[in-house]
């Protein structure tokens, strides 16, 4: 099984990208969305854990 995990600076990206998400990948993907937001003082990426091999992040 893939997975895609996209990591986005605010919600409404996601809202975005599970608009046409479905019409261009392929059944059975799986898919998270680690949604982050920087701040002035600046906040630290989420551990993003292991890199399995048919995962793949998009930044």
């Amino acid at each position: 099984m893939k997975e895609l995990v996209f990591l986005l600076e605010e919600p409404s990206a996601r809202v975005m990208i599970e608009g046409i998400l479905p019409k261009i990948s392929e059944p059975g993907t799986a898919v998270r969305y680690i949604v982050f937001v920087i701040s002035r003082a600046g906040v630290p990426m989420p551990e993003l854990g292991n890199i399995g091999e048919v995962t793949y992040y998009v930044i």
